[in-house]
């Protein structure tokens, strides 16, 4: 396992968080449509 700098750990939290929400997002207006 290589070490990941700081930047790259932090666009890697970024990327995560980021995918976490779309999904959440996607979720939610699949949701409003069945409602």
């Amino acid at each position: 396992m290589s070490d990941l700098s700081p930047h790259e750990c932090m666009e890697r939290l970024f990327a995560d968080t980021f995918c976490i929400l779309a999904v959440y997002a996607n979720e939610e207006q699949t949701l409003k449509r069945f409602v």
